[in-house]
């Protein structure tokens, strides 16, 4: 970005927030907090067609007011812990309570289609309008929500579940067993559910209420699944631009570039209403422009925060920030076809000269865990004793490696690190550059849009290719996309790894139901990935998320699976 245009951002961006809170501009910039959110937000904008837009103004419930006097904790999941806010001297005038909830997402799905994406910005709107046969609870269980108890196991290879009776989709038509076995029947050659459902031959309704899972080959992680995809009406299994399922909201309506609104569902076959009426998820792809909103009271949950804004947003009292150990994955894979990164020895030399603690420190305000291994700290089968790197490069062992390797003491080895267009995943890399080339690597960063990220993905075009990613809501709690995409015939190794004892320890970990012994087997698994290089995220982030004081029922168990259930919200 431009100085120039850098500077007119910050400017629009006080006069926003000076409006917002009735403040003159002098009394404004004299904020602590505002002055470091203001300074944060130039330092860290995104590219230069951005656009700084603040949504639509609401009667809003009581805005925060910062006073030294009236500090309060912050809670924060993943520590348990509670921190006091430093004293302040914001105060804002209080507005009208009212009924809807002004929900803020900085990036809009791409589609609105459960099939098809689930990704966090979808799936906050298609949760709340399409059930699931099972869903989480707060203790990370699977416990039942369309299905009127847990599956029947008949056999290795067959498995029942029966529907609830008399649940309907807002359209009246009756949700039973045969419109789940559509559901799942179209989504096992369409969409983002392909590859979850590879052991799964077919789906069939056995009676009204009965759906039958006919499996290729025993399958532990079915039910997980059924407990992330969404339940839509067949006529809309290809339909991007609206939902229709059974869910606690009706969808409403959708403003491509704007807003999604949800109501209340009256008659949902839980017996319970909502109590807040309706939703409205606000697109603001400007995180200062979010930031603004939730401090003036304009919104009152923001799902993807800066971690640059989180000074900002615990020093406001009638504020909680929230941060849970939750599988939010920076997902690093290495191609072992690409010279150099064919060669082990050069693979382990950027291990060991990556700067994970800078990384933390810099990037994610220290509130990350350096990694040890594609596995994260919220998954089951991590080790927090195993470290095979250490957390502050060690430039001569990586030296060393690429000696081992036939380099010289004077060779530069030039690597291609290729990520997608997003200020956290860009941050992340630069925090390691110099140390790489300390060791002797020189790291090109190549960032991309979306879509010609995905084609040098698939085709293969890179040495490290890297994205962050919420893979609760693909995997839960388990490793099973960010190890299991490791396995030579997983359709989504474009980096050609091939390990015969890890494509073992994953085909027994499917057939398992035992938990203990699963957790062996990831554990095993991430050692041989780690130490092959192959994937080697430099940290595990944290799930952050803020919201307003007065907005209750927040659920803080579900965030470490990247979840949320808004039905249960109400304001205090």
């Amino acid at each position: 970005m431009s100085e120039r245009k850098g500077r007119e951002r910050q400017e629009a961006i006080i006069e926003e927030g000076r409006r917002a809170l009735g403040m003159s501009r002098r009394d404004f910039l004299k904020t602590s907090a505002w002055a470091s959110a203001a300074g944060l937000t130039l330092v860290a904008c995104g590219s230069d067609t951005a656009t700084t837009t603040v949504a639509p103004a609401t009667t809003a419930p009581p805005a925060p007011t910062t006073t030294a006097a009236a500090a309060e904790p912050t809670t924060t999941v993943a520590e348990a812990t509670t921190t006091t806010a430093p004293a302040t001297t914001t105060t804002q005038a209080p507005a009208a309570v009212q009924p809807t909830l002004i929900f803020e997402m900085g990036i809009q799905p791409r589609v609105i289609n459960s099939t098809v994406q689930n990704i966090q910005n979808q799936k906050w709107i298609a949760d709340m309008v399409e059930d699931k046969l099972y869903d989480w609870d707060s203790d990370v269980n699977i416990v039942p929500r369309l299905a009127d108890g847990m599956p029947n196991r008949v056999d290795d290879l067959t498995v029942e579940v029966t529907i609830r009776d008399g649940v309907s989709f807002h359209n009246g038509d009756p949700l039973d067993a045969q419109a789940v076995a559509d559901l799942y029947t179209f989504i096992q050659s369409n969409g983002i559910w392909r590859s979850h459902l590879r052991p799964v031959d077919s789906v069939e309704a056995v009676d009204n209420l009965t759906v039958r899972f006919n499996l290729n080959r025993p399958y532990s992680f079915l039910l997980s699944k059924m407990a992330l995809i969404n339940i839509r009406h067949r006529d809309w299994f290809e339909v991007n631009d609206s939902h229709m399922g059974s869910g606690p909201y009706v969808f409403n309506e959708f403003v491509d570039g704007q807003f999604a609104t949800l109501t209340a569902n009256e008659n949902h076959w839980s017996g319970h209403m909502p109590a807040i009426k309706d939703i409205r998820f606000n697109f603001v792809p400007d995180p200062g422009a979010r930031l603004v909103n939730l401090l003036s009271g304009r919104s009152h949950y923001l799902g993807d925060p800066r971690f640059s804004d989180l000074p900002v947003l615990e020093a406001q009292p009638n504020l909680t920030a929230l941060t849970a150990n939750a599988p939010v994955d920076i997902l690093w894979f290495e191609q072992v076809e690409n010279p150099p990164t064919d060669n082990i020895l050069v693979r382990q030399a950027m291990a060991f000269s990556m700067n994970r603690k800078r990384v933390n420190d810099v990037v994610f305000q220290g509130k990350a865990v350096t990694a040890s291994g594609p596995l994260h700290s919220a998954s089951l089968g991590y080790d927090p004793s195993y470290r095979p790197y250490p957390d502050e490069p060690d430039i001569e062992r990586a030296r060393a490696l690429l000696s081992q390797a036939g380099y010289g003491e004077n060779d530069v080895v030039d690597f291609d690190i290729v990520i997608q267009n997003d200020n956290l995943t860009r941050d992340t890399m630069v925090a390691m550059t110099n140390d790489w080339l300390a060791a002797g690597l020189k790291a090109n960063l190549v960032i991309l849009d979306s879509g010609p990220w995905v084609n040098r993905w698939v085709t293969g075009g890179f040495n490290v290719i890297s994205v962050a990613s919420q893979e609760g809501y693909s995997a839960g709690n388990t490793p099973w996309v960010v190890l299991g995409v490791n396995h030579s015939q997983d359709p989504a190794n474009f980096h050609k790894y091939n390990s015969p004892r890890l494509d073992a320890i994953l085909d027994e970990v499917d057939a398992t139901d035992d938990v203990d012994r699963q957790i062996e087997l990831w554990k095993e698994g991430n050692r041989i990935v780690a130490e092959d290089a192959v994937s080697v995220p430099p940290v595990y982030p944290p799930l952050i998320a803020a919201h307003a004081d007065n907005l209750q029922g927040i659920d803080q168990g579900l965030l470490r699976v990247n979840h949320i259930r808004q039905q249960e919200w109400n304001f205090a």
